[in-house]
């Protein structure tokens, strides 16, 4: 059975979290809201059980949830509980014009590609298109924070719609490439790199910043997450070079940097320099500030699903052991993503630690060339059925 389909994802009574397991059963009682709500969700100091449950369920039973409990910290436990609580929809409403465009933008190239050039393995986006509305919010978010670069590692899925319609990847050039061409002139004696593997540095503007923001986008080499290290060690060195230019005397790892590295759910989870690159990430002499991570979980793992790949239920469930806490997010819903964004950055800047997770799907196959059924004949037809 597919992970999307896991019953943790299904409205199910679970025993634990109904009240009536810790004899809360009085609707006429009023209970204090301190320590169990954020005030800022509205309540007042107190309230009825039926709108503290409603209240919490508004949080943690939607599209997107929240892995924290295994946080040893127990400030950073209580930070988290609070700034998630504290989120409402309006915080974000004001860029969904944004968010329309990313997608119109993302969705219309991937179906011109699919159209036009079919046989190109490009590693298409189709189903989980609303990535690019993340990466744009977590781009948005440092710069709200004083970040001023941006270190991406990219994954091969993805990579073309990307770049093309988040950071400003000439179309021609990208068209030219698509078609078995060079990024560099006809003049140029190279042959250029793998498609999948492509890279340019960006740089954005965002309405209402005053500075540009740097995007460094790795060049990615065949071994899937061997970008991994280097953009965290690349994200550490430009940081500690910005601070040293501008002679800054209180400096903490972090300040002007932030490093986002892009995952497939198979490879996040089944290879092991993710486990050796999460376990150095908190030592003193190899700490960036925290990377965010965002793993694309289109459910199949190319040719294997994930009842052959690993032990745990969740493809993020390896950041566990260095003290994440993970953010499911339904990719269907761009919006939650882009709240899943904000609070990634906000517990980063705060305890220079990230990781987000976004729950989406392939829809029109998972092999190089987006051919359906190919890989996986049995999840890619249910997928399409019900895309």
């Amino acid at each position: 059975m597919p992970d999307y389909m896991l019953d943790a994802h299904m409205h199910r009574s679970i025993e634990e979290l109904s009240a009536e397991a810790y004899g809360l059963t009085d609707e006429s009682q009023s209970y204090s809201t301190a320590g169990i709500v954020a005030p800022a969700k509205g309540l007042p100091p107190k309230a009825s059980l039926s709108a503290i449950v409603s209240a919490l369920q508004k949080t943690y039973c939607q599209n997107i949830s929240y892995e924290f409990e295994h946080v040893m910290s127990s400030a950073a436990r209580q930070w988290f509980a609070g700034y998630v609580e504290s989120l409402t929809s309006q915080d974000i409403a004001w860029r969904k014009d944004r968010f329309h465009e990313l997608l119109a933008k993302t969705e219309v190239f991937e179906h011109f590609l699919q159209k036009k050039l079919p046989n190109v393995k490009r590693y298409g986006l189709e189903g989980s298109e609303s990535i690019v509305v993340l990466l744009d919010q977590l781009i948005f978010e440092a710069t709200q924070h004083g970040i001023v670069d941006i270190v991406a590692g990219l994954s091969h899925r993805g990579r073309m719609s990307i770049l093309a319609n988040l950071l400003e990847y000439p179309q021609d050039e990208m068209l030219r490439k698509l078609r078995g061409g060079s990024e560099f002139s006809d003049e140029s004696p190279h042959s250029g790199d793998m498609l999948v593997d492509l890279a340019k540095p960006a740089t954005l503007r965002y309405p209402g910043v005053e500075s540009p923001v740097n995007v460094d986008v790795l060049w990615n080499a065949c071994h899937l997450e061997s970008g991994m290290p280097v953009g965290m060690g690349k994200s550490r060195t430009k940081d500690i070079n910005i601070a040293r230019a501008q002679n800054r005397r209180s400096h903490t790892i972090g300040d002007h940097v932030l490093s986002v590295s892009l995952h497939g759910d198979s490879s996040f989870a089944g290879q092991g320099i993710v486990a050796e690159s999460l376990g150095m990430s908190g030592l003193a002499h190899f700490t960036n500030g925290g990377t965010v991570h965002v793993v694309i979980n289109n459910q199949v793992g190319y040719t294997t699903p994930a009842s052959h790949t690993r032990t745990t239920r969740y493809a993020s469930d390896i950041a566990k052991f260095a003290d994440i806490p993970i953010i499911h997010v339904n990719g269907d819903y761009p919006e939650e993503l882009a709240r899943a964004a904000r609070t990634a950055v906000a517990y980063r800047q705060k305890f220079r630690k990230a990781s987000t997770k976004s729950f989406g799907k392939c829809a029109v196959g998972n092999d190089g060339a987006c051919v359906p059924m190919a890989k996986q004949p049995t999840d890619s037809s249910f997928v399409g059925r019900g895309h």
